[in-house]
């Protein structure tokens, strides 16, 4: 499936005052039409179109190509924990669930359903997609979950603690038995699933399962510093930003599913925010000058060419 948007939300000012929803169209502009490329230094957004304001700490966002999924709130005392949605063309955003629970950072939708983390009480819950009372998954977890991600018929959920060694594991959608894919590994993050396997980064190392649970095979070995952050995959490669022998200093990278060579793609990128991608093209962050830069560039590798430019992002697309 092509990218036809590129969905982010943007702080205006401090974090979670004055927060809002925004959308890139595909094509050069939210209406589809070429603009001039935009310089680091020029004032204000070129080409995002606004889908919501006024929103309480906006959130991971999710989207099916209709409709924006989004989380606000997020910790206990928030004004507004909930999940919401916001068509991608723009119009009212609307609460779908509300209630006692503390969205926690992982959010997903499939044909029917949106699905969440929640922290407080740990567990993972859905909504249907136009909304209704709120639906337990998965609710006795020794950790808070994090992350999550989605297949035909089940829900991988993962924690993250750096301190604590945490865990995978996987359930129907619909909630039922629990099935432990990995456990003892600290810091798991970028769950990314293709059709059989499910990969994701282990403390320093990129790893691979079955679906189904196997035992747990190395894509990329642990090396002496990070191995990889921000981790996404196609039907082919895995993408990441990747340290280099500078610490803190990092490269767009990709990486063949099975393991093998890690290839620069590119110098240019800010690893603590998020990958997104289309069939052709991977779209990050970068900064410069105190601005923040998204940019897009050919997965085979290339030029790097901006594709808006704005002064607050949370990195969430």
């Amino acid at each position: 499936m092509s990218l036809n948007k590129i969905l982010l939300t943007v702080a205006a000012g401090l974090v979670g005052v004055g927060a809002a929803v925004w959308g890139f169209g595909g094509r050069g502009s939210a209406q589809g039409q070429a603009r001039p490329q935009p310089q680091p230094r020029d004032p204000g957004w070129h080409r995002a179109t606004r889908l919501a304001t006024a929103q309480d700490h906006p959130g991971p966002l999710a989207t099916d190509g209709e409709y924006v999924y989004y989380m606000t709130g997020g910790f206990q005392r928030a004004p507004d924990n909930a999940i919401r949605r916001v068509p991608v063309t723009g119009g009212p955003s609307e609460v779908l669930a509300r209630g006692d629970f503390v969205p926690s950072g992982g959010i997903a939708c499939d044909g029917s359903h949106v699905y969440w983390t929640n922290a407080n009480p740990p567990s993972v819950m859905r909504v249907t997609k136009t909304g209704g009372p709120p639906q337990v998954v998965l609710r006795e977890l020794p950790q808070g979950p994090r992350e999550l991600a989605l297949d035909g018929t089940h829900v991988y959920v993962a924690t993250f603690r750096r301190d604590t060694p945490g865990f995978i594991v996987r359930v129907p959608k619909a909630g039922g038995p629990t099935q432990t894919l990995i456990s003892g590994r600290d810091a798991i993050h970028g769950l990314t699933l293709d059709e059989g396997w499910l990969y994701f980064v282990g403390g320093q190392e990129i790893l691979r399962v079955y679906k189904e649970g196997s035992e747990v095979k190395t894509v990329l070995p642990k090396q002496d510093r990070v191995a990889a952050i921000r981790l996404l995959a196609d039907a082919q490669s895995l993408y990441f930003f990747h340290e280099e022998s500078t610490v803190g200093r990092y490269v767009l990278a990709r990486l063949p599913k099975a393991g093998g060579t890690v290839t620069p793609l590119s110098q240019r990128g800010t690893s603590v925010k998020q990958i997104a991608q289309s069939d052709t093209h991977l779209y990050f962050f970068d900064s410069a000058q105190q601005d923040i830069v998204l940019v897009k560039m050919p997965k085979a590798g290339g030029e790097v060419e901006t594709v808006d430019i704005g002064s607050h992002a949370t990195g969430s697309r």
